[in-house]
């Protein structure tokens, strides 16, 4: 029974993520590149569905389901995610982050996914690709939740999953 109301109130999660599409002109380079320091509450929000959202797709992964990660919006996610762990960093100060292109995940342990891909990088009005690597850990069973080690590029960061959403409103635990 308890199984049954969790499974309910994912599914009813991911109809909620996918009725609202949050307006993401540049989630990140709002907050970066005009000096706001704190998340509105709208972009919270939106941060904190996209974690979900993320979450659910990462345990669909670890089940070792068939996953269509562009159809699952993990391209978007991962702007997201890039947008908070490195908008801070001085050499990606005017940077924004638009999509990851040839988007792989692969399982590789039982609590862990590797993802990998093209980063579309832009500053100012040109773009262009960096490597973009990630693997995802959970660590919930020691009450850590679930761990991002995400590289673009040379620029490295890790952090747990609320925070590399910014969905705490806050940012990476370190970042190079």
């Amino acid at each position: 029974m308890v199984m049954v109301a969790a499974a309910g109130r994912v599914a009813q999660a991911i109809w909620q993520v996918e009725e609202y599409i949050p307006p993401w002109p540049s989630i990140h380079t709002d907050n970066c590149c005009r000096g706001k320091s704190k998340l509105d509450f709208q972009e919270i929000m939106s941060r904190i569905d996209l974690a979900r959202k993320f979450e659910v797709v990462f345990r669909r992964l670890l089940a070792r389901e068939e996953v269509d990660l562009y159809a699952e919006d993990m391209s978007l996610m991962w702007d997201a995610v890039a947008g908070t762990l490195f908008g801070n960093l001085a050499e990606r100060k005017w940077c924004y982050f638009d999509g990851v292109i040839n988007l792989v995940s692969r399982v590789m342990a039982p609590l862990q996914v590797e993802f990998t891909g093209d980063m579309w990088v832009g500053e100012g009005r040109g773009q262009r690709t960096e490597a973009f690597h990630a693997v995802v850990t959970d660590k919930t069973i020691t009450k850590q939740g679930i761990w991002f080690v995400v590289k673009v590029g040379a620029s490295r960061a890790e952090a747990e999953l609320w925070s590399a959403f910014g969905a705490n409103g806050g940012t990476a635990i370190e970042g190079s």
